[in-house]
């Protein structure tokens, strides 16, 4: 999978992504070089965002979250589809709440536990108002739940950061009939200061998490939301956007 990845965003698509859009980057230094991290993204309008923030941030490979419809769609384009998803690492999550919204923390746990870099935006859908909106918590969840199961395992508490990113300029970027191909232009990576738990967030997770873990998400979720929107230049809506139905 590793090798598959580097071949791809290094000789194969890589390349042709960085010759059509011109990335700038601020904050790259804010990026751990080891160990695991959520990137967090917004205000996320674009299906062509997840390639270029891979092609552009390729100190480590990157799992995203991908709506489970690309794996199960028709023909020889959906057969390319799947493979492609697969290939990449990237982490099917079927919409809905319930049992695939658990499916969906357990699963980036996992890429957390191994260290790696997991790839979200915690809006759930593409948003086409200008404005960056409230969060699912299972952004937040996803990274209590992977400290928890460190601190169950060794007793000590991975250190492990939610890392705000705001992409700008992307739509302009994404041609009309949508797609994974994006149009020459300039677009912004705007990456900030990484997230920690507080040393009392990890006690409340030593004492058992509950009800402590609901808080923590409660009061972390819109935080890490609003750097979000600063880091975009856009203003923030405290309503979550609706997550369209399977096949949108």
């Amino acid at each position: 999978m590793a090798i598959v990845y580097s071949l791809l965003n290094g000789a194969l698509i890589g390349p042709s992504i960085r010759r059509r859009v011109d990335v700038t980057v601020t904050g790259r230094e804010n990026l751990p070089v080891t160990g695991a991290f959520i990137l967090a993204m917004g205000s996320h309008t674009t299906e062509v965002e997840s390639l270029v923030v891979a092609a552009t941030l390729r100190e480590r490979h990157l799992h995203f979250y991908a709506k489970s419809d690309y794996w199960s769609r028709p023909g020889l384009k959906g057969w390319a589809q799947r493979h492609f998803m697969d290939a990449v690492g990237n982490i099917p999550m079927e919409r809905g709440e319930g049992r695939a919204a658990l499916k969906a923390i357990e699963a980036g746990v996992e890429v957390l536990r191994r260290g790696q870099v997991l790839a979200v935006y915690p809006e759930g859908t593409r948003i086409s108002d200008g404005k960056v909106h409230a969060a699912y918590p299972g952004t937040v969840r996803t990274l209590l739940d992977a400290v928890q199961a460190g601190l169950e395992e060794t007793g000590e508490a991975p250190r492990i950061p939610i890392i705000p990113v705001g992409l700008v300029g992307m739509g302009s970027i994404s041609a009309p009939e949508g797609g994974f191909v994006p149009l020459r232009g300039e677009v912004e990576v705007n990456i900030g200061v990484p997230m920690y738990l507080s040393p009392m967030e990890i006690r409340t997770l030593k004492n058992g998490g509950r009800p402590g873990k609901a808080v923590i998400t409660q009061e972390m979720t819109p935080r890490m939301m609003r750097r979000i929107a600063d880091l975009c230049g856009k203003g923030y809506d405290p309503k979550r956007a609706k997550i369209p139905p399977k096949g949108f």
